[in-house]
């Protein structure tokens, strides 16, 4: 299954899943893994020292977890609407934010592919 979003943070990682639905589960993300949440706030940004990308169900390129990525250098995927219907905390994800170059016209790829 594949997910579209918002491409807010350029880079194509691969990891598990961890669903964080409130800034106090934070703690529960392990090194490498892929943060899943609604939304991120500033309570959020010690998750991001850890995850290798960040995929959220709201947002745009200038949400939180947008900003918060690009200073992070990871790949980031907002405004990925079904994304905790879709994805559970262990899923094998791919995260990929790429520039495409189609006919002449340069567009933002942004994908979760799940398993």
């Amino acid at each position: 299954m594949k997910l579209v979003g918002i491409g807010a943070s350029l880079g194509t990682i691969s990891g598990k899943a961890r669903v964080v639905l409130s800034p106090n589960d934070c703690e529960t993300l392990n090194d490498g893994e892929v943060l899943v949440t609604r939304m991120t706030t500033p309570d959020y940004v010690p998750a991001f020292h850890k995850a290798s990308a960040v995929v959220t169900e709201l947002g745009s390129m200038t949400c939180h977890a947008a900003i918060v990525a690009r200073e992070f250098q990871i790949p980031a995927v907002v405004g990925c609407g079904s994304a905790l219907d879709e994805i559970k905390t262990g899923d094998q994800l791919t995260v990929s934010v790429e520039v495409a170059n189609e006919n002449g016209n340069r567009t933002i790829e942004a994908t979760v592919e799940i398993g």
